[in-house]
């Protein structure tokens, strides 16, 4: 089962080491959702990417903003921006993630199609 690692852009240092293929740090992180950025990523975390299906998502402060205000509608519950990031996914109303990402997950040996 693949690994989804959400960022947002201007805080994607372990998406821009997958596309180079090495480690990289970010000049600063731009993005509003700071608390759990890091402007390089662990050597452990990014020695994942060689052994595991990891699939990076970069979403906008806009996406994780509007992600965090659905999250709080449905759940009464307040969310950082950092955490919407990965909420932002879920949250996607244009279903561009969901077609990108999403459709790789259907388990095709299921007749009802459940994504696993």
């Amino acid at each position: 089962v693949p690994l989804f690692a959400c960022e947002t852009l201007g805080a994607n240092s372990f998406a821009e080491s997958v596309v180079k293929g090495e480690l990289i740090t970010l000049p600063a992180i731009t993005s509003i959702a700071k608390t759990l950025g890091a402007s390089r990523v662990a050597d452990e975390a990014f020695a994942w990417t060689k052994k595991h299906d990891i699939r990076c998502c970069v979403v906008t402060d806009a996406e994780a903003l509007d992600a965090i205000i659905s999250f709080q509608y449905d759940h009464q519950a307040f969310v950082e921006p950092s955490c919407g990031a990965g909420l932002a996914i879920l949250y996607d109303k244009k279903n561009i993630w969901r077609d990108r990402c999403f459709k790789q997950l259907l388990n095709v040996n299921n007749p009802r199609g459940s994504i696993l």
